[in-house]
Order: C-alpha cells, then structure tokens, then sequence
C-alpha cells in the first residue's frame, strides 16, 4: 500500500471511529471510556483570540502631530496628521475647537486636548 493512501485510511479511520480512551473507567473497573473532549481540538490548548478591536485607536494611543498652523481672520487652518483642517472639523473624533499660532485646541466627549507645533 502506497503512503499516501496508508495515511488517508488511517485518517478516516480515526475520523469515522468515536474517539475513545484505553484507561479504566472507575464505573466499570476498566475498559474503553468516550473521552470528554475532542484531543485535536487547539481550542482546548489555545488561548482564545483577541478581540478585534474597532477602529478608533484609545486615548493613550492616539497621537497627532501638528506640522502647521495658518491663523487668518476668517479661515484659519491646520495641518495635523497630514491632513488641512479648519475649525469645527473633525480628526479621529476630535472636533478641532481652536487654532492659535503655535498650537490647536482639540475636544472629545468634553474633553479639550492642546496639541503644539513640535521644534
């Protein structure tokens, strides 16, 4: 018998069996005993997977990098993260309240964030 063909027998074998275990059972004083669980199952030896987690990052991981500001009368703009924003626009869920000639004032849920030009 060729190996392969060998080794698909011996799989369905063990597919189409019950799987069952040698040790004694305490019921009957020995014998074959149906095991509780599947002993190929990685579920029962693995952690479980994480979580996924949505897309907007937590507050200790969220970062934004102000590269620029354009304080004008009626239209000042910012350029945070790579993206020109004016007041009142949103970034990752924060509303882009203020913007001052060094710094933006951004805020979530109440909360106010200063985010400055870095040197």
């Amino acid at each position: 018998m060729k190996p392969f063909t060998r080794c698909c027998l011996l799989a369905w074998l063990a597919l189409s069996s019950p799987i069952v275990s040698a040790q004694p059972g305490p019921a009957e004083g020995g014998g074959i005993q149906p095991l509780h669980r599947d002993p190929f199952d990685a579920s029962a030896i693995l952690p479980p997977p994480l979580a996924a987690k949505p897309d907007q990052a937590t507050e200790a991981e969220l970062t934004f990098e102000l590269k620029a500001t354009l304080v004008a009368k009626e239209h000042p703009l910012a350029h945070i993260n790579g993206q020109i924003l004016t007041v009142g626009e949103t970034i990752d869920g924060y509303r882009l309240r203020q913007i001052g000639e060094n710094q933006v004032v951004l805020e979530k849920d109440g909360k106010s964030m200063t985010v400055s030009l870095q040197p």
